[in-house]
């Protein structure tokens, strides 16, 4: 029997802007092996001086163009903090 071999999904053509009040928007096109899986479009935030961030999923597209109800979050804490 042959092993099917699949690679992880990664981020491809994915954009982000960030603003001077430290919001943001990443838009993330979703990919594994080769074929879209889905898109999202994330808010960001950061504070402490870069060193702390919280996302909010604002909304996941299939390739279909099928909307997914989508409620996730991020909390995230820079391992090394920078320095002011």
């Amino acid at each position: 029997m042959e092993r099917i071999r699949r690679s992880p999904p990664y981020l491809d053509n994915g954009s982000i802007s960030l603003n001077s009040d430290c919001t943001g928007t990443l838009n993330a096109n979703v990919y594994q092996d080769g074929e879209p899986q889905r898109t999202a479009v994330i808010a960001l935030v950061f504070d402490n001086n870069v060193n702390h961030g919280r996302s909010l999923f604002e909304s996941l597209t299939l390739p279909n163009g099928t909307n997914v109800p989508v409620v996730i979050t991020i909390d995230s804490t820079r391992l090394f903090p920078r320095e002011d």
